[in-house]
């Protein structure tokens, strides 16, 4: 709904802005009760990330070049994650000198809020797009459909699960079996 009122590219752009706010508030501000309405306003902002990229990867390319344009979209972004997987196990290590400077910022607060001064910087670009506003079909079902109703709780707790442990993998290899982050990154 928000994609329909807003546009793509403004839609776009407020994923971007928003997901760089939520994640630095999230590396800054660490209350429990905080953390918990963060994560849930990142998922939202994530969500609305995965309903962008379609439209703005079938706008970009013409018909022969649209299975190399997605293709190419969603290995970049594993590739390029797994590129940041390995900075960013080393940045808090790089990090760790500049203790005596910020004494109140831990080197993992650093690497986490440097992400997100880069995830911003994709605004630039980002503004100089340019789509083409496509008239969306009136619905003849209505929105929640018996099969959404079905659907979304599925969906919904598979995220949930998911999405709720993987990351405890790189606190229990950190933590527990004592790797140095970069060897977890």
């Amino acid at each position: 709904m928000f994609l329909k009122r807003a546009g793509l590219r403004r839609a776009l752009i407020s994923c971007i802005a928003a997901g760089a706010i939520i994640f630095s508030a999230r590396a800054i501000f660490l209350s429990f009760p905080l953390e918990l309405l963060l994560a849930a306003s990142a998922g939202l902002v994530l969500s609305l990330w995965a309903v962008c990229i379609p439209p703005i990867v079938a706008q970009t390319t013409n018909e022969q070049q649209r299975p190399f344009g997605f293709s190419l979209v969603f290995s970049l972004g594993i590739g390029v994650g797994a590129l940041g997987g390995l900075a960013g196990g080393r940045l808090p290590e790089w990090f760790s000198g500049l203790r005596a400077l910020f004494p109140g910022f831990e080197p993992e607060q650093a690497t986490l809020l440097l992400s997100c001064c880069i995830a911003a910087a994709a605004i630039w670009p980002a503004r100089r797009l340019t789509f083409s506003s496509v008239e969306m079909p009136a619905r003849s079902r209505p929105v929640l459909s018996p099969f959404l109703l079905r659907f979304l709780p599925a969906v919904g707790l598979w995220g949930l699960v998911t999405n709720s442990f993987s990351p405890f993998a790189n606190v229990y290899f950190a933590a527990h079996l004592r790797f140095p982050l970069h060897k977890v990154g």
